[in-house]
C-alpha cells in the first residue's frame, strides 16, 4: 500500500536529532510521498530545504494572517 502523508511539519526544530530516522519509520510504514508543510517564508524555504527533487510545488492557504 502506498501512503501520502499531506501534512508533515517536519522541517519544524523538533526533528533536527532524528529527521532520518522519522523519514525511514515513515516509509517502512508505507508512506511513499511527504507534502512538508510550512507557516510563514522561512519555514517555507527550510521545508523546500527538504526536497529530494529539484521542484517544489507551494499553495497558500488563507489563515486570517498576512503572511
Amino acid at each position: 500500500m502506498n501512503l501520502v502523508d499531506i501534512g508533515a511539519n517536519l522541517s519544524h526544530e523538533s526533528f533536527v536529532d532524528d529527521l532520518d530516522e522519522v523519514v525511514s519509520a515513515a516509509q517502512a510504514a508505507g508512506v511513499s510521498h511527504i507534502i512538508v508543510t510550512g507557516t510563514d517564508q522561512n519555514s517555507n524555504e527550510a521545508a523546500m530545504s527538504l526536497s529530494p527533487v529539484s521542484y517544489t510545488h507551494l499553495r497558500a492557504h488563507e489563515t486570517g494572517r498576512n503572511l
